[in-house]
């Protein structure tokens, strides 16, 4: 898998076709991450482990 091959913890799969790198996420609303001006549906198998990234990732930055 493409994760493995990836050695920068910032990337984290939104749903089964997209992999998303967190310092590029600009917004979120409802079920979709806004990365750069596109909209990407979180998955609700992934939404839990997304959202957790997501959060672990911001509370480093600060």
């Amino acid at each position: 898998m493409v994760e493995q091959n990836l050695s920068d913890d910032y990337f984290v799969r939104c749903n089964s076709c997209y992999l998303v790198n967190l310092r590029h996420v600009t917004g979120l609303k409802d079920d979709t991450v806004i990365v750069e001006g596109h909209s990407l549906k979180i998955s609700r198998a992934k939404k839990k482990e997304f959202m957790n990234q997501l959060s672990i990732f911001y509370s480093e930055a600060l």
